[in-house]
């Protein structure tokens, strides 16, 4: 089973995505990404950064099943991290199609996740960024809009919608989801 989670910076993908696998046997898979590691980050834990040298070669070698340019950096999720029984990829709306184009579409519960309103994301990313002048934020919040308008467009490739206002509520319902359109036993731990 792939579980992919999708939405704008600042929906708490990837904090969603952490407590999932905190309470589930849920393996996270491990993107590629040539953007600069934030602080507390960990190589091979929260991503493998690489070169864009690097990642080109990946590309030629065809070790990715998706991989995108997203806020100036690429990403991309490598074929071998599928290869486990139970995983979630975070990844943007073009990563979710370029999946399930590739994967039989009976093994991926797809969501995509957003605030509950603009000002949500703002103050998420500035607790992220602390520096509200820092370029990357500024760049996040500046294609904020598009993403919106990118995943609410594409809906149809979504199983499901989740509004994340609390993350506890919004995990706990994600996790009741999956267990629900699991084919074998529970997930939960």
């Amino acid at each position: 089973m792939i579980i992919t989670i999708s939405g704008p910076s600042g929906t708490g993908k990837t904090t969603i995505a952490n407590k999932i696998i905190e309470v589930t046997k849920i393996k996270q898979t491990v993107s590629c990404t040539t953007r600069t590691k934030r602080e507390g980050e960990v190589n091979g834990v929260d991503y493998h950064f690489i070169s864009n040298k690097e990642f080109e070669d990946r590309i030629k070698k065809y070790e990715f099943i998706e991989f995108a340019l997203v806020h100036g950096n690429l990403y991309g999720t490598l074929i071998k991290e599928l290869n486990h029984e139970n995983v979630i990829v975070v990844l943007d709306v073009e990563g979710v199609k370029k999946i399930k184009d590739n994967v039989k579409h009976d093994k991926i519960i797809s969501f995509y996740i957003i605030a509950p309103d603009i000002d949500t994301i703002r103050v998420r990313l500035g607790n992220r960024y602390k520096n509200i002048n820092n370029k990357e934020y500024l760049n996040r919040l500046k294609n904020i809009q598009e993403e919106l308008r990118s995943g609410l467009l594409n809906n149809n490739i979504f199983d499901f919608q989740v509004t994340n206002g609390d993350i506890y509520e919004t995990t706990n319902s994600m996790v009741k989801i999956i267990n629900k359109n699991m084919n074998s036993k529970d997930i939960i731990v």
